[in-house]
């Protein structure tokens, strides 16, 4: 199904095991930026960065998903809503320019309730195609 397989590699050989040294890596990073006063604060702290890499952090080396969503199954799911919003986004922009360009619109702003369409005939232009997402 995950097709997942440990793969073992030589000890004290980092250039073979890249991808456990460069968790190491960004581990330690935070890790050394303060002191722990005591052996099961660390546990903890490391506890929590764990949880954050794995359920919250976006890999890139992945799809910038998090590794949860790959290993639930979510990953194409995630990447085929992304490519929906940006062509949905790319759409929208098109038709903004053309009507820019066309003298149809003045100016379009975002605002909490969607885009808000400036100095054009109402008869002309229809405010929900400008709806955003």
């Amino acid at each position: 199904m995950l097709e997942i397989r440990h793969i073992y590699c030589a000890p004290h050989h980092p250039q073979t095991d890249g991808k456990i040294e460069r968790f190491h890596e960004t581990l330690k990073a935070p890790m050394n930026l303060l002191v722990y006063t005591s052996p099961d604060e660390l546990r903890r702290t490391m506890q929590d960065f764990i949880e954050y890499y794995n359920h919250r952090r976006y890999h890139e080396a992945i799809g910038n998903v998090t590794p949860v969503d790959v290993y639930y199954g979510r990953r194409e799911e995630i990447l085929r809503g992304r490519a929906e919003q940006k062509q949905r986004t790319i759409e929208q922009r098109l038709r903004y320019n053309r009507y820019v360009g066309e003298g149809i619109v003045d100016s379009i702003s975002l605002s909490p309730t969607g885009l808000k369409v400036v100095g054009i005939p109402v008869s002309r232009f229809s405010q929900h195609e400008f709806r955003a997402f």
